[in-house]
């Protein structure tokens, strides 16, 4: 999972201490609390057990900045759904713990996301509780959700137009200082 957005700055902009102090506040307190809710909305239909939490982290260098947010906890899950899966074994937990899901046949299961699409919903599951003791094979997620691309495309004119607004409050701010 892998959002990059990137905003050019002049270097000797990007240096002033101001500068990066206005970019840093947008990023924290803005962009990152956005995308954050952009990525919950993909697990909003998911059984709790099943939903990461999502986690923020800021680099900021002397001529580089940049926000992570990254799927932590059940994210083995939200990867397997975001990027597909070949056909796999699943295996019962162990002796005594059969699997245990709702299935009617084909047509009885219904996805909660769909790719290139934010939210999610709750999945459809009909038919009886089964318990098979022996592993089954999955089918595997022949069509990647790509939650990170949908993001990416939506958030994308925010993030630019935020970074060139907290530019433009350094400069005002660095301009009335060097008026007094």
């Amino acid at each position: 999972m892998d959002i990059s957005i990137k905003v050019t700055v002049p270097k000797e902009i990007l240096r002033m201490s101001i500068v990066q102090d206005s970019i840093a506040q947008v990023m924290t307190k803005k962009t990152a609390p956005e995308v954050k809710t952009l990525f919950r909305k993909t697990v909003y239909g998911w059984k709790s057990k099943n939903k990461p939490s999502f986690r923020q982290r800021l680099d900021k260098r002397a001529n580089y900045m940049s926000e992570t947010i990254w799927a932590d906890g059940n994210s083995d899950v939200y990867q397997m759904v975001n990027f597909g899966t070949d056909p796999h074994p699943i295996n019962p937990k162990g002796p005594g713990y059969p699997l245990r899901f709702k299935w009617g046949g084909k047509g009885s299961y219904k996805p909660a996301t769909k790719p290139g699409i934010i939210q999610s919903n709750r999945a459809y599951k009909n038919g009886p509780i089964v318990t098979p003791w022996a592993i089954k094979e999955h089918p595997g997620i022949k069509d990647p959700r790509r939650f990170d691309k949908a993001i990416k495309k939506e958030y994308e004119p925010t993030f630019v137009k935020d970074i060139h607004d907290a530019i433009s409050v350094a400069a005002a701010k660095s301009a009335a200082e060097n008026n007094k």
